[in-house]
Protein backbone atom coordinates (compact mmCIF):
# COMPACT_ATOMS: atom_id res chain seq x y z
CA UNK A 1 0.00 0.00 0.00
CA UNK A 2 2.66 2.31 0.83
CA UNK A 3 4.61 1.70 -2.36
CA UNK A 4 1.47 2.22 -4.27
CA UNK A 5 1.24 5.53 -2.72
CA UNK A 6 4.67 6.72 -3.60
CA UNK A 7 4.34 5.45 -6.67
CA UNK A 8 1.42 7.54 -7.45
CA UNK A 9 2.84 10.58 -5.86
CA UNK A 10 6.10 10.17 -8.04
CA UNK A 11 3.91 9.85 -11.48
CA UNK A 12 1.97 12.90 -10.37
CA UNK A 13 5.80 14.63 -9.60
CA UNK A 14 6.82 13.43 -13.16
CA UNK A 15 3.57 14.45 -14.71
CA UNK A 16 3.83 18.09 -13.23
CA UNK A 17 7.08 18.59 -14.23
CA UNK A 18 6.53 17.12 -17.94
CA UNK A 19 3.43 20.07 -17.87
CA UNK A 20 5.61 22.88 -16.46
CA UNK A 21 8.62 21.82 -18.90
CA UNK A 22 5.88 22.27 -22.27
CA UNK A 23 4.29 25.76 -20.41
CA UNK A 24 8.17 27.21 -20.64
CA UNK A 25 8.35 25.71 -24.43
CA UNK A 26 4.92 27.41 -25.32
CA UNK A 27 5.97 30.80 -23.72
CA UNK A 28 9.42 30.62 -25.75
CA UNK A 29 7.76 29.87 -29.18
CA UNK A 30 4.87 32.34 -28.69
CA UNK A 31 7.89 35.10 -27.54
CA UNK A 32 9.92 33.88 -30.95
CA UNK A 33 6.73 34.45 -32.87
CA UNK A 34 6.21 37.53 -31.41
CA UNK A 35 9.58 38.75 -32.08
CA UNK A 36 9.43 37.55 -35.67
CA UNK A 37 6.35 39.12 -36.94
CA UNK A 38 7.16 42.17 -35.10
CA UNK A 39 10.62 42.28 -37.35
CA UNK A 40 8.42 41.24 -40.09
CA UNK A 41 5.81 44.43 -39.79
CA UNK A 42 8.91 46.85 -39.05
CA UNK A 43 10.37 45.56 -42.32
CA UNK A 44 7.00 46.10 -44.59
CA UNK A 45 7.28 49.81 -42.58
CA UNK A 46 10.30 50.72 -43.69
CA UNK A 47 9.69 49.70 -47.44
Amino acid sequence: LILGLIGCYYLIFRIYNMIENIEEEITNIAREMALTRENMDRDEKED
